[in-house]
């Protein structure tokens, strides 16, 4: 008998029995949601937010989003039973973010727009926003009323607020609009001389004025429309998506949740609509 051959031909058999092994183990344990009795995997979506804006998002000096919305949208995606990955973009970015498929959903202080209604659909409201306008404290303006055609601003790119002063540049009630990417940005043009007054989110200019001292507020910008709620985007058509988001956040509502987040942010908890 010639042992060679034999060797190799049980060599060849040993090396075809592990393949089907592995395989037949590779079949059995490869896959996401196991068929033999374990847990499929949580579906992920993707969250966008531009995090230059306390209360409601920011960014700690190791990284770490923080603020209202965060917690906010990491409970709905708990109660939801959904898990989250966050992405920090342009805030001019971030509704485009949702038609590119860079993002399943938007958070940011954001309110609905009939121009941003074309490219997404909002959740039931969250948050009352409304606008402020902060100057410095030595300045000459005291009120809107001091506003004239000569008053120059800076405020955040793409935003409710660069809207109104783009319109009130166009009828003559304001002077230059200067828009950036970031608050803290605007608020530094304003200290250099370079612009007179910042426009931004109510809650973020009272924030601010709580944590810096030598500025002051003089009233708030006119209405563009009748929608001044903070609401969460979704892709345009995503009714899926959007009734886990409604359906979490009534339950943060009703288990007292919203409040215990609002409380932790020194927020009024009842600042949402239910539509």
């Amino acid at each position: 008998m010639n042992t060679f051959k034999t060797s190799k031909l049980s060599q060849a058999l040993l090396l075809t029995l592990c393949l089907i092994l592995c395989f037949s183990l590779s079949a059995c344990g490869g896959s996401s949601s196991s068929s033999g009795g374990g847990e499929a995997k949580a579906e992920k979506y993707v969250v966008a937010t531009e995090p230059t804006y306390p209360p409601f998002e920011t960014t700690e000096e190791d990284g770490t989003l923080v603020g209202f919305d965060i917690d906010l949208m990491e409970a709905i995606a708990e109660d939801q039973g959904f898990e989250v990955e966050w992405a920090s973009l342009a805030f001019d970015a971030l509704i485009p973010s949702l038609g590119a498929g860079n993002s399943d959903i938007v958070i940011a202080g954001i309110s609905s727009t009939p121009e941003r209604a074309k490219n997404a659909d909002f959740s039931d409201g969250y948050f009352f926003g409304g606008s402020a306008v902060m100057v410095m404290a030595d300045s000459e303006l005291n009120s809107m009323d001091d506003v004239n055609a000569d008053t120059t601003f800076a405020t955040q790119i793409g935003t409710v607020m660069a809207d109104i002063l783009l319109k009130m540049q166009e009828d003559g009630e304001c002077g230059d609009v200067t828009q950036l990417d970031v608050f803290s940005t605007c608020v530094m043009q304003m200290q250099n001389g370079d612009v007179m007054a910042v426009a931004a989110d109510a809650i973020t200019i009272d924030t601010y004025m709580a944590e810096k001292d030598g500025f002051k507020k003089i009233g708030n910008l006119p209405s563009l429309n009748d929608d001044p709620y903070n609401r969460i985007a979704v892709k345009k058509g995503n009714a899926e998506l959007l009734e886990k988001i409604n359906a979490g956040l009534a339950h943060l509502i009703e288990n007292g949740k919203y409040a215990e987040i609002c409380k932790k942010y020194e927020l009024a908890a009842d600042n949402y609509e239910k539509k």
